[in-house]
């Protein structure tokens, strides 16, 4: 240690070339990170979509999704898979257990069992199995809207053709990975059967779909050879022109009469049939959302989209609108900004607070170790592919203040070594090397109360892992720059006293003789300390109780799910939508909002979409948090009081929900009902949601067992059957033609598919007797009517059926009022009203999902990391001081540190939070250290025969007075990088004001009460020394004379 600092003092031009090599690297670095809201968070997650048109929700399930459920209960290391089936299809999610060994093997494992190749008795109709897999860096970034002008006259080809080309053109743009599009419709040329003309030429819808696709065919039937060349035979039977297919002959004989397309069908060329109407700010809207690829800079890539539409503006002529429905780089660049802003001021402050306690020479280098430690951590967070996000800039927040501590104590040593008469080189060396073990183990003990937070596991685990990394490598660079570079450049200063005013020395001695008062009444001071302690956190006990997951005001997008009466047309719906929009428009202001979307048909979670002709789902888009006068939370508020059931008529359920860039906590309520008996289910959900429509402050009461549409059921005679010929799936082929329409062949262009849809002409799909009607044909060619082979009975169907881990599922979830309620409140409510009930039906379980469960999985490593925290602090302690009882002195004052901060967050009104949790575990490290440094500078004092005190309340009193500008030197230069964030000085980003808030009144309260409680702490450890040495001394009284025992001894 000695020699390494000699030789960097001695060679001061190494120390400038590397500091100059560091900022370098650091600026260009800096400039190289990417930029996002949090951390890329991977979830370990993959999906499974079937496609299997015409099949009803409960022929999904049992038919197609059980098969894929039992393949995946046979594979290791799933945590958990759910599956929703619906009409057409199905999605199931599995989610991957994050601490398997080998994630990837998992993922391979599903791949090969999952496939319609691998699952037995896979139905026929079953048009594809889709696997894929979750990717947190591929997600929409920009979503942009192309509507028509409103004086302009724009057909929907028009409109389809520019969104088309802008798919094309956009999927180049540096950045961008895919193109999504919705209120976009593909073209397709139908062909509408007249089933009168078709019957009176005997003709069945699979012979028009037969003709079809052997007469679209191109195909290469080999190669002729020569002598001189090879050519391909090729067999081009491809329509040049789509609405070449009306000349199709469906049948022809050796007479010339022949039958074709056009005979019994009228032939468009449509697009095709719309399920979801999507309008942006009230208008008929083709919506653009643009995903950016895995590796791509949020920021960047928004900024090269942007320049696209800025360098094409002539294509959209005067015909188009497009407007910015979502832009992501707003929100990001606000807060962004917002925490830089904040960091700024902070490192401001703490400048000031060291030129008022240091002269300038020393403040301005002691400052310097803040800028040089973040050079070398944005080339660490480069080098180890880190975003420059909000968790990141929190952590350089949270530990802004605390990089000049171990400066200022540096700083101090070697001044007061320079004052002794040492030389420039020895009060260097013996300076740094009188501080070096306490400085490490403060260093040591805030690490080890951060990087247990490595043990905190799934989604908010994943979330918070930058936190400790960042706060870790920052603190050690900042030692690095104490201990070896600081010095270097202190080397040539002189001492001055000019700093230590009069006003300062007049404080020490007033601290110096209350402390020692307050020695005098040590036993008395502890015992009313601890008497405090009970109404402190009285005072606290509504923080406690009111504990929420997560505390943030930064969601900048509301989702109004809308559902009318089962069976609103979407016509109706339509209507009914366009009311609400109304309402939205008259109620949020147009500067505090970006867009209005509004989807008619559907509604829509994460990567789940659910189609209904009685929903819709209006997302309102707002302008960032930091530029808004009132949040998220406050604006539902506002809306709830305009929109409901009684004030728009037939409108059944309004729900709200809040939603930002940021990780969701889930449904505040989420119960899931797990049994295979619908009866059971049906009894609980209604005594379950009756009980929460009693609760104050619950809201948006909902289920996910919905009604569909009517079924209208085929009762197969199964001997006419057999007698005529016919199987359930031929009558299953040409009832799904008839209705669905059969996709007979298609036209492959360079960049689109033209498909050919057979169906019955939409006019006679009304009408009933049609179905009894219709033309089955058997395999001998001959025509039944259906109503000869079947019966027909009407029940309601399922919209859909969920599973869980492979059993039916219903899910409860409702919305809670933070000001009345919490999420944990309601939950045990819940928990205690029925949990005993529904303990005795053997076929029911009752689980807690959304919020809950990630509050459980959380809490669990919260609690680990909290012990692993205070065992790590304590050993360390432990191996400085040799002692097992000055540690506990010092460690002491961290419960008291923790109720600093649960005051700090009663008094501000903000609720407890995890942040905040993680804030007070942090906490743990940081207030230790100031009694580390007083009480390692009263054993020294203590073993110092120069030691100019005349007992031992003098020697501690003046050990405590040597170390008071150093102690609140580095409690208010950590202060001071702390409150502005605390407070929003450069604006609020809610998100980081737990943590920042437990670290900084935790430290400031502590500190307070170190400056006495430690000394007392201290004396009477000493005292009790004292009279078990007495005790000792009298029971095993030695021959030889001892000295008397002495307090330090």
């Amino acid at each position: 240690m000695s020699t390494i600092l000699r030789y960097l003092t001695e060679n001061k031009l190494l120390i400038t070339l590397f500091i100059l090599m560091t900022f370098v690297a650091g600026i260009v670095t800096y400039k190289g990170l990417k930029k996002d809201f949090m951390p890329s968070i991977d979830f370990d997650a993959m999906t499974i979509k079937v496609v299997y048109p015409g099949a009803s929700a409960t022929d999904v399930e049992l038919n197609v999704i059980v098969s894929i459920e039992d393949k995946l209960a046979g594979i290791s290391n799933i945590k958990e898979y759910t599956s929703i089936s619906t009409d057409d299809g199905g999605t199931i999610f599995v989610n991957i257990d994050p601490d398997a060994s080998n994630v990837q093997r998992v993922k391979d494992e599903i791949y090969r069992n999952i496939s319609k190749e691998t699952i037995e008795d896979l139905p026929s109709g079953v048009k594809e199995i889709i696997l894929t897999e979750i990717d947190p860096d591929v997600f929409a970034v920009y979503e942009i809207s192309v509507s028509a002008k409103e004086a302009a006259n724009v057909s929907d080809k028009e409109l389809f053709d520019l969104a088309d080309r802008l798919e094309d053109m956009l999927k180049k743009v540096n950045g961008v990975n895919n193109v999504s599009m919705s209120g976009y419709l593909d073209r397709e040329i139908h062909i509408n059967i007249d089933p009168e003309k078709m019957s009176s030429y005997y003709i069945s819808l699979n012979d028009v779909v037969n003709s079809i696709q052997v007469r679209n065919v191109r195909s290469t039937g080999g190669t002729l050879q020569s002598l001189q060349n090879e050519q391909n035979i090729v067999s081009i039977g491809e329509f040049s022109n789509p609405m070449d297919v009306k000349d199709v002959i469906v049948r022809s004989n050796f007479e010339q009469k022949r039958v074709h397309i056009k005979d019994i069908a009228n032939v468009k060329d449509s697009f095709k049939d719309a399920d979801v109407y999507i309008r942006a700010n009230k208008e008929k809207s083709v919506i653009l959302s643009i995903s950016k690829k895995a590796n791509a800079d949020i920021i960047k890539t928004i900024d090269n989209i942007k320049d696209f539409f800025d360098k094409n503006k002539a294509m959209f002529s005067d015909k188009f609108e497009l407007t910015v429905i979502r832009d992501m780089s707003d929100s990001i660049r606000s807060l962004l900004d917002v925490v830089i802003n904040n960091a700024a001021i902070g490192f401001v402050l703490v400048v000031v607070i060291l030129f008022i306690f240091l002269d300038l020479k020393t403040s301005l280098w002691t400052a310097f170790g803040i800028p040089i430690s973040l050079m070398m951590l944005f080339v660490y967070m480069y080098k180890t592919d880190m975003t420059f996000n909000t968790m990141t800039l929190g952590a350089i927040i949270t530990v802004l203040g605390m990089l000049v501590d171990h400066g200022i104590v540096a700083a101090e040593a070697i001044h007061h070594n320079k004052s002794m008469e040492m030389s420039s080189m020895d009060a260097v060396v013996a300076g740094v090397k009188s501080i070096f073990s306490p400085v490490i183990v403060s260093v040591l003990t805030t690490i080890m109360a951060f990087l247990p937070l490595l043990a905190i596991k799934g989604i908010i685990g994943k979330l918070i892992y930058v936190f400790p990394v960042v706060v870790t490598a920052t603190l050690l660079f900042s030692l690095f720059e104490a201990m070896f570079i600081l010095p270097v450049h202190l080397k040539d200063e002189r001492p001055k006293e000019a700093k230590k005013s009069d006003w300062f020395i007049s404080l020490e001695n007033i601290f110096e003789k209350y402390l020692k008062k307050i020695l005098k009444y040590r036993y008395l001071v502890v015992v009313l300390l601890l008497v405090s302690i009970a109404p402190a956190l009285f005072l606290c006990k509504g923080v406690i109780s009111n504990f929420v997951l997560l505390s943030d005001d930064s969601s900048d997008k509301i989702t109004i799910n809308l559902e009318a009466d089962k069976g609103t047309s979407l016509k109706y719906m339509k209507e009914i939508s366009g009311q609400v929009e109304n309402l939205v428009f008259s109620t949020i202001p147009e500067k505090q909002r970006v867009s209005v979307l509004t989807k008619v048909g559907l509604h829509a979670s994460g990567m789940s979409q659910e189609y209904h002709t009685n929903w819709a789902q209006i997302t309102i888009n707002l302008i960032p948090k930091t530029q808004r006068t009132k949040n998220a939370a406050e604006i539902i508020a506002s809306l709830r009081k305009e929109i409901s059931p009684e004030t728009i008529k037939d409108l059944k359920l309004a729900s709200f929900e809040k939603s930002g860039l940021g990780p969701s906590a889930g449904d505040p309520v989420n119960i899931k009902l797990i049994s295979n008996n619908s009866d059971t289910l049906q009894t609980y959900r209604e005594k379950i949601k009756n009980f929460l429509a009693s609760i104050k402050g619950v809201q948006d009461i909902d289920d996910d067992q919905k009604l569909g549409k009517e079924e209208l059921r085929l009762v197969f005679d199964y001997n006419k059957l057999a007698q005529y010929e016919l199987s359930v799936a031929d009558i299953a082929r040409t009832i799904r033609t008839a209705y669905e329409g059969t996709i007979a062949s298609h036209i492959q262009t360079l960049d689109r598919k033209i498909d050919f849809r057979v169906k019955i002409d939409d006019a006679y799909q009304r009408d009933s007797k049609f179905l009894y009607d219709l033309l089955i044909p058997n395999k001998s060619g001959r025509l039944i009517k259906l109503k000869e082979i079947v019966s027909f009975k009407v029940k309601d169907g399922k919209s859909k059926v969920n599973h869980y881990n492979g059993d039916r599922v219903l899910t409860i979830t409702a919305k809670i009022d933070e000001k009345i309620a919490t999420s944990n409140q309601i939950n045990q409510l819940i928990n205690v009203k029925f949990r005993n009930e529904i303990e005795q039906c053997p076929d029911l379980t009752m689980y807690f999902g959304g919020e809950a469960e990630k509050t459980d999985e959380a809490m669990e490593g919260i609690a680990a990391a909290f012990l692993i925290a205070i065992l790590s602090i304590y050993l360390i302690i432990v191996a400085l001081f040799r002692s097992f009882s000055q540690p506990l002195i010092i460690i002491t004052i961290i419960p008291f540190g923790l109720l600093g901060a649960l005051i700090a967050f009663a008094l501000h009104r903000v609720p407890l939070s995890l942040f905040g949790i993680i804030g007070m575990i942090g906490l743990t490290g940081v207030v230790v250290n100031d009694s580390i440094i007083i009480v390692d500078f009263i054993n020294k004092l203590a073993r110092d025969p120069n030691t100019n005190a005349q007992n031992v309340i003098q020697l501690i009193a003046l050990g405590v007075k040597e170390r008071l500008r150093a102690v609140l030197l580095t409690t208010l230069t950590t202060l001071a990088g702390l409150f502005p964030t605390i407070y929003g000085f450069g604006g609020d980003v809610g998100i980081l004001v737990p943590i920042v808030m437990a670290m900084g009144y935790g430290l400031l309260f502590a500190t307070g009460l170190t400056l006495f409680i430690t000394p007392s702490l201290y004396m009477i450890d000493g005292d009790i020394k004292m009279l078990f040495k007495r005790i000792i001394n009298k029971i095993f009284p030695s021959k030889t004379t001892l000295a008397k025992p002495t307090f330090f001894t």
